[in-house]
């Protein structure tokens, strides 16, 4: 990790702004209805109540990702998100300034 760094304006942050996610648990709705259950995944709620912009290097490269504290109906949980685009590339610079993170 090279720095790390939480956003001014986590309320801004949208699904848009990352094109894959991790975490290590997933959170299922289960009803019973008419003798049988039906379950689902349960949604993501945006915008996440904290955000971290994360620097991370290995030996060649840096790569950026998010880090958002998302309350949801029955969990908190941790999520990392990664970026569309690369670290250094204007579209990213824009997801900063937008989200008020700075790694100056």
């Amino acid at each position: 990790m090279v720095t790390a760094v939480q956003a001014t304006q986590p309320s801004n942050f949208t699904p848009s702004m990352t094109v894959e996610s991790c975490s290590d648990r997933a959170i299922f709705t289960t009803t019973y209805t008419d003798g049988q259950y039906l379950s689902r995944v349960d949604p993501i709620l945006y915008p996440p109540d904290q955000v971290w912009c994360v620097l991370l290097k290995d030996d060649r490269q840096q790569q950026l990702v998010f880090v958002g504290l998302h309350n949801g109906f029955y969990q908190t949980d941790w999520i990392v998100r990664i970026p569309p685009d690369p670290w250094g590339s204007s579209a990213l610079q824009s997801i900063l300034s937008t989200i008020g993170c700075s790694l100056d």
